[in-house]
């Protein structure tokens, strides 16, 4: 029978129970009712073992450059930066002059197991960015911050955090990712796995289609003047978040 701790006084009644095969070997549920209808109170029993691995929900991109009225207008839930998930692809380039930020979610608490070291940037352009950036975890939001020394320019980024992260009951990442697909949440559903995340970085490429064109100039263009109130006003135009 699974091992359970009731509280000392009942040891005989459970024991009882299951000499006269009441209870099922098997059956908390049984267990915890005739515990309340013999005894008149409520039988405590031990919390089940946290079996379920940690995993990245969200990836956003900000810039400590951005106006609270240009967060407020892209990620009106949380007010921290612009959601990947929000991108027609992956793989569609980041518009924006100054993102300086990149934001990882974690679906529970790993403040336990977290090091900066864990979390990896490579590009095509610079080949490593380890110099070039820190990392900071808030365990309220469950968010790791890469704050870059500089605006980040033309690049094809590759953010990696490995699998040695846990949570506090010791169960690693799950950080499987189908790169480019509609993923919206890492894993496979078994505890252990890095995580790598592409990023492409193309000021000005409105379409996201990796080039800067004349179709990406009249969008910007026709978005000119527009403030995030305005009917017409197009968030990618807005190259600085302002």
């Amino acid at each position: 029978m699974q091992n359970l701790r009731t509280r000392p006084h009942r040891r005989l009644l459970v024991e009882s129970l299951e000499a006269r095969r009441v209870l099922s070997a098997t059956s908390l549920t049984d267990l915890n009712s005739a515990l309340d209808t013999l005894a008149g109170n409520d039988a405590w029993v031990a919390p089940e073992t946290d079996v379920n691995a940690p995993r990245v929900v969200s990836v956003r991109v900000s810039s400590h450059a951005w106006q609270s009225s240009y967060l407020d207008r892209v990620d009106p839930a949380l007010r921290a930066g612009f959601p990947m998930s929000a991108l027609a692809s992956q793989h569609a380039s980041l518009p924006w002059t100054n993102v300086d930020q990149i934001q990882i979610q974690f679906s529970e608490d790993v403040e336990a197991s977290f090091d900066p070291s864990l979390v990896k940037v490579y590009g095509a352009r610079i080949a490593d960015y380890q110099s070039l950036f820190s990392v900071a975890y808030d365990r309220d939001s469950h968010v790791a911050k890469i704050q870059f020394t500089e605006s980040l320019s033309t690049d094809r980024l590759v953010i990696g955090v490995r699998d040695r992260l846990s949570d506090a009951a010791g169960n690693q990442l799950d950080g499987e990712w189908l790169d480019g697909g509609n993923q919206t949440t890492s894993g496979d559903g078994t505890a252990g796995g890095n995580f790598y995340y592409r990023i492409n970085v193309l000021a000005g490429d409105l379409s996201g289609d990796g080039v800067v064109l004349g179709n990406d100039v009249t969008g910007g263009l026709l978005s000119r003047g527009k403030s995030v109130s305005d009917d017409g006003y197009y968030p990618l135009s807005d190259l600085d978040g302002s």
